[in-house]
């Protein structure tokens, strides 16, 4: 359960950043951001990559605490990622490889949803590969790989976890 608090919380901080970074880092390209809290000097650090479908996919390290979180970015989409339900299914594939179907936290009113395997999510991406397809609700995105490993490298080093 602190777990999960944890979870929540840092998928919060992620969604500040989420309309920012769908600007910042274009679509199908992978980038990072950091900032540190201007009160408590925590360092955040993001990684991910926004989908011409209308999603991001960011990783992020906040107060020692590793995320990932899926957020919609056009209005459309956002609608449907809204839901009653505390978890939704996330499924995945990198390539050719079997895909994983895993359950993921609703954010409410935010229209987003975190990751309860995070980390195991990002080894799989740094596994390498050409391409990564996910899909939420109705929505399948499908995101190049080239730079991912070099950008969820850093909230995973902030976070001090090492694959």
């Amino acid at each position: 359960m602190k777990f999960l608090k944890y979870a929540v919380l840092t998928a919060t901080c992620c969604l500040f950043a989420a309309p920012a970074f769908a600007k910042q880092s274009g679509i199908n390209q992978w980038s990072a951001s950091e900032s540190k809290d201007a009160i408590t000097d925590e360092l955040l650090v993001t990684a991910g990559i926004a989908a011409p479908e209308g999603v991001q996919l960011l990783f992020q390290c906040s107060q020692g605490h590793f995320v990932a979180v899926i957020v919609g970015y056009l209005q459309s989409v956002k609608l449907k990622l809204l839901s009653m339900e505390d978890t939704l299914p996330v499924a995945w594939r990198i390539d050719k490889e079997p895909a994983v179907t895993e359950t993921w936290i609703t954010l409410g009113k935010d229209a987003a949803l975190a990751s309860l395997d995070a980390t195991n999510f990002a080894f799989s991406i740094l596994k390498g590969g050409d391409k990564l397809v996910f899909r939420v609700q109705d929505i399948t995105s499908t995101v190049p790989l080239k730079g991912a490993a070099e950008q969820i490298s850093l909230p995973l080093k902030a976070c001090n976890i090492k694959p």
